[in-house]
């Protein structure tokens, strides 16, 4: 069962985080997924989009992976994926 919550810090915005049977956690802002965080902890940003979009970026990243949303604008601008679980950082 697909399941949609919205972001704790946010809770009026128009961002959904959606978890996947899988355990694929999505951040859709608007109708974009923009963020996705594996269940192996591999948390990759698609783009950067709005500056509304970057706050939903950035609510979304520290709430369910503890990282700041420069840490993350970092990640995206040089295409890297962010392991939450060991640090680690991977081209994507």
């Amino acid at each position: 069962m697909i399941t949609k919550e919205k972001l704790a810090a946010m809770p009026y915005a128009q961002a959904k985080v959606i978890i996947m049977p899988n355990g694929l956690t999505i951040l859709r802002s608007y109708e974009t997924n923009v963020a996705y965080l594996r269940p192996d902890g591999w948390l990759s940003i698609s783009g950067l989009y709005s500056a509304t979009t970057r706050k939903h970026i950035g609510a979304f990243v520290k709430e369910y992976a503890n990282i700041t949303y420069q840490l993350a604008k970092d990640l995206c601008l040089k295409k890297m994926a962010y392991n939450i679980y060991t640090g680690e950082v991977a081209p994507i």
